[in-house]
């Protein structure tokens, strides 16, 4: 009881209030949506009713629809009732629908497909190219037409006698045929002869200018060279030699890289006599070298001394002024070197004559030396003979002179250290004078100094061997009593 009480307590009692109202408010939504769904449906039935007229295989009149719909508004005809009514009207059949529909489909799959086989067709014959034929062209111009046409052009290069260098020789596609963009073309090209072949070499000195000519196009040589130039001994168009520069090739061994050259005679050379001779004297010698070079002369530079033409100038030539000559000629020029100083016999100068000698252009170089047979002040020499031509501004002639024969003092005025020197001047004047020591016993005071020698204040022979004894100062002075 007391549970049952509790429900009407204060609290309680306001939440059921408050329950309830929220009840009724959700019942009154819930009819006003129902309300709302009822007049939706309503106005669907009618759109329903009213395309019962578009229908064609439906036959409806007019005078039921406008029933149908009357009682609609006035909400005594249910909706599934009206649906119900709805397919239980009186269907009329159209014997001939699927036919006409067959016939529809049909024009419409053949329109399709002549378009799809019309788009196939035009897409087949624009994207075909006509195949040229290329055997004997230039592989350059196969690459161009192959970029040009979209084709791809796939290479393959082989050794060939029969095709020179890059010519196409076989190909994948026939001529005249059409083939399809983007398809794959072989050319197979020539790599010219095989260059490391062995190539039996004839013997070339038994044929003729042609018949070499022939052999290398035949075998495809093409580094064997043949060259022609002119000949007095080999008749025209015979070999004048063979020459193989790599010692280490032989014919045996000869390959087509290999280099080899024929040298084959022109026969003599005959040149017309067109060449007008200038006159060179008193020309420089560089206007002679220009005019020879020009014209092809083959001249012969002599030198000679002139008193009156300046040195590199012309003196004389072999061929007059004005004469006319041809190539190749051979002629010679003498040009001047200039004044020639003559060399004087010096034999009749003495010592003191060549002391301050300054005639011609000849500087003079005096010497003096020792001689067994002339008598001092004697000429011996001159370096550079008498009556000689000198050239130039500096020559120099060296002239000897006797100082008669060596002469040996008293060398017991020297020490041991001064021999060296005394005896080097007699070999620097031409004196071929030597000497050697002894070592002595001698009195204090006389240690390494000369106590006697084999020649003593005497002339000498040239060679001769001078003997010293050389104080060893170990004796004692003797006594004054002594």
């Amino acid at each position: 009881m007391s549970d049952f009480l509790k429900k009407f307590s204060n609290d309680n009692y306001k939440d059921m209030v408050k329950n309830k109202k929220q009840t009724t408010d959700k019942s009154t939504e819930e009819t006003v949506e129902i309300e709302v769904i009822k007049e939706e449906e309503k106005e669907e039935m009618i759109k329903a009713i009213s395309s019962k007229k578009s229908k064609p295989t439906i036959e409806v009149s007019d005078e039921k629809v406008e029933e149908d719909t009357a009682l609609i508004k006035k909400g005594t005809v249910d909706k599934e009732e009206f649906k119900r009514s709805e397919f239980e009207e009186e269907v009329v059949i159209d014997q001939h629908y699927h036919k006409k529909k067959i016939i529809q489909y049909s024009i419409i799959g053949a329109i399709g497909l002549f378009l799809c086989i019309a788009v196939f067709l035009l897409f087949r014959f624009t994207n075909q190219v006509t195949m040229p034929d290329f055997i004997n062209e230039n592989v350059s111009g196969v690459q161009t037409w192959a970029v040009k046409n979209k084709i791809e052009l796939k290479i393959e290069r082989e050794y060939s006698l029969d095709y020179e260098y890059n010519i196409v020789f076989e190909q994948s596609k026939k001529a005249n045929k059409k083939i399809q963009k983007g398809s794959v073309v072989t050319i197979k090209v020539s790599d010219g002869a095989n260059p490391d072949e062995l190539i039996t070499l004839p013997d070339f000195t038994t044929m003729t200018k042609s018949e070499i000519e022939s052999w290398k196009t035949k075998n495809k040589a093409e580094n064997l060279k043949i060259v022609t130039e002119y000949s007095e001994e080999i008749e025209k168009d015979k070999v004048i030699k063979f020459e193989i520069k790599d010692t280490s090739i032989t014919s045996e061994t000869y390959r087509r890289k290999d280099v080899a050259t024929v040298y084959v005679s022109k026969g003599q050379e005959a040149y017309e006599k067109n060449i007008v001779v200038p006159n060179f004297t008193n020309k420089s010698k560089a206007e002679v070298e220009e005019w020879a070079k020009k014209n092809e002369i083959i001249v012969t530079y002599n030198e000679s001394d002139s008193d009156s033409v300046l040195e590199g100038y012309i003196i004389s030539q072999s061929i007059t002024a004005d004469e006319k000559i041809a190539k190749k000629t051979e002629m010679s020029v003498y040009v001047s070197i200039g004044k020639a100083t003559i060399v004087p016999n010096f034999a009749n100068y003495s010592m003191n004559d060549l002391e301050y000698y300054t005639e011609g252009s000849v500087n003079v170089l005096m010497q003096k030396k020792y001689h067994d047979s002339i008598r001092y002040g004697g000429f011996i020499s001159q370096s550079i003979g008498a009556g000689t031509k000198l050239y130039g501004t500096s020559n120099t002639v060296t002239v000897v002179f006797s100082i008669g024969r060596p002469f040996i003092e008293d060398l017991t005025v020297y020490s041991e250290n001064q021999l060296q020197n005394y005896f080097y001047d007699f070999q620097s004047k031409g004196a071929n004078i030597t000497y050697s020591v002894n070592y002595v016993d001698s009195i204090e005071g006389t240690k390494g100094k000369v106590v006697s020698s084999n020649y003593n204040n005497e002339f000498v022979g040239m060679n001769t061997h001078i003997s010293i004894n050389i104080g060893k100062g170990n004796l004692p002075a003797p006594s004054q009593e002594e």
